[in-house]
């Protein structure tokens, strides 16, 4: 006699028939369940917004350049890639793996870099480098995005920033100090005119530093502070990780700020809206000298483009006192930065 079970297992028909089923119900799920996951990553860590596309500079597929000094108009456009500026191309070693960055090279390189597509290593020390122009040591992963991009545009709500950084080693003697932060430069259609934007990471001086330069009447940490040289003649705005600010939003889970090496993890933030009309209405209202009040206003929102991304690794050598021996003021930095993972945002 026939079983259910062995009638079930000996009629390919009814198998067929199950199957399409199965095939047409996903059909009607799936789409449910993509609209479900797009609402959760509007109410997700990181407010209103729905992340829909990771911008096209967000990612690389190609070993990371490495230039030194490159000449004004020599840099890429369009990718990642790391550049060294104030350093002499014999003071900088790069080795082709990251197992040989060595703390103190044979060569006496004060700069030893490593990359592949995705991140650079670097051991810094400035006791194996002569007497720097600036007194700065600075390595940047950088990209310049070509065209502009619009971000805030329309029903766009900004973007995310995922900034994964190590601190293997730190270590300063004297008045050196070393920080690293994520910066961008923004520009006015309308204006023709930039500021800058700076978000601190890392700085071995720690928060007293930002909470001194924080800009009164404001208990947030936002700074807005004119180029400490007449060269760029553009304002800068700064936030600090772990501290209010009107300029960027950190993400739950984001760390502080860091002043020391160990453990540091992924910095999250976003540039809103909200945030651009922030730093808009700030350059507005100033009557610094690298800024006047036509030149960005709130309302600009649509015309704003970001230019420049990049994560910037610096160390200032200090003041070394006539007599004062090279060794007792110095810095030494071993970090890791990778390319951030960049997400355009959207209104709900």
């Amino acid at each position: 006699m026939m079983t259910d079970r062995s009638r079930a297992a000996s009629c390919p028909c009814r198998s067929a028939r199950s199957g399409a089923g199965w095939a047409a119900a996903a059909r009607r799920v799936l789409p449910l369940l993509a609209a479900f996951a797009a609402l959760l990553a509007g109410i997700l860590p990181g407010g209103p917004g729905v992340a829909f596309a990771e911008a096209p500079f967000g990612t690389t597929g190609r070993r990371l350049d490495v230039q030194v000094n490159p000449p004004r108009g020599g840099e890429p456009a369009g990718q990642w890639y790391v550049v060294v500026w104030s350093l002499n191309r014999p003071d900088v070693d790069v080795v082709s793996r990251f197992d040989d960055l060595t703390p103190r090279t044979s060569r006496g390189a004060g700069l030893s870099l490593a990359v592949d597509d995705k991140r650079v290593r670097g051991i810094m020390d400035t006791r194996d480098l002569p007497a720097p122009r600036g007194k700065l040591a600075t390595v940047v992963l950088r990209n310049n995005i070509m065209p502009g991009d619009r971000a805030w545009e329309g029903s766009r709500d900004g973007i995310r920033f995922d900034v994964p950084l190590r601190i293997l080693e730190s270590e300063q003697q004297g008045n050196a100090v070393s920080y690293i932060a994520a910066t961008f430069i923004l520009s006015s259609a309308r204006s023709k005119r930039s500021f800058w934007l700076q978000v601190q990471f890392f700085d071995t001086r720690g928060r007293r530093s930002a909470r001194e330069l924080a800009a009164p009447p404001h208990k947030a940490f936002d700074r807005l502070l004119c180029s400490p040289t007449r060269s760029t003649n553009l304002p800068i705005l700064s936030a600090t990780a772990g501290s209010p600010s009107r300029f960027v939003s950190f993400l739950p889970g984001s760390p502080d700020l860091v002043s020391q090496a160990g453990p540091t993890g992924t910095f999250r933030f976003v540039i809103s809206k909200e945030n651009l009309r922030a730093m808009l209405s700030t350059l507005g209202n100033s009557n610094d000298w690298c800024t006047n009040g036509t030149d960005f206003a709130p309302d600009d929102l649509d015309l704003i483009e970001l230019r420049q991304a990049s994560v910037m690794v610096e160390t200032h050598f200090g003041t070394i006192p006539a007599g004062t021996r090279s060794d007792s003021i110095f810095s030494r930095l071993h970090f890791e930065a990778q390319v951030p993972t960049v997400i355009h945002r959207r209104s709900p």
